[in-house]
């Protein structure tokens, strides 16, 4: 189980750097990377920008070559390696549904409702869920 305060710095960042700083233009939900999306450079969803943070880098969290030429999330610690949802569930110590509900494409590609949803989950895990 991952230490709280390591899963609440996470969802921290990723609410209040990694989400604040994506380029105008360059959040799209419906994959982790697509580096033809956007004439000003790759887009990503969520999780694929805390996978090309520098500081989630340090910590593992990658992104990997996939088929067609996609990136995923890649996530490797003592336990080995996990990929997709996965590596984003055990980067950030949610549980696999919650992992799918904030990354997924159905999100729109609204910042203002992914920190909505992020500060919902971070509330949550600060009351202990």
């Amino acid at each position: 189980m991952m230490n709280k305060r390591i899963r609440l710095r996470r969802l921290v960042r990723l609410r209040d750097v990694v989400l604040k700083n994506i380029p105008l233009g360059l959040l799209t939900m419906d994959v982790f990377c697509d580096p033809t999306d956007h004439p000003c450079g790759t887009t990503y969803c969520l999780g694929g920008w805390a996978a090309v943070d520098p500081v989630f880098k340090r910590a593992n969290l990658r992104l990997q070559a996939y088929t067609g030429g996609d990136r995923i999330p890649v996530f490797t610690n003592e336990h080995g390696t996990a990929t997709s949802f996965d590596a984003l569930r055990a980067f950030f110590g949610i549980a696999y549904l919650e992992a799918v509900d904030l990354f997924a494409g159905e999100n729109p590609n609204d910042k203002a409702y992914l920190r909505r949803k992020l500060t919902d989950l971070i509330t949550r895990y600060r009351k202990g869920a």
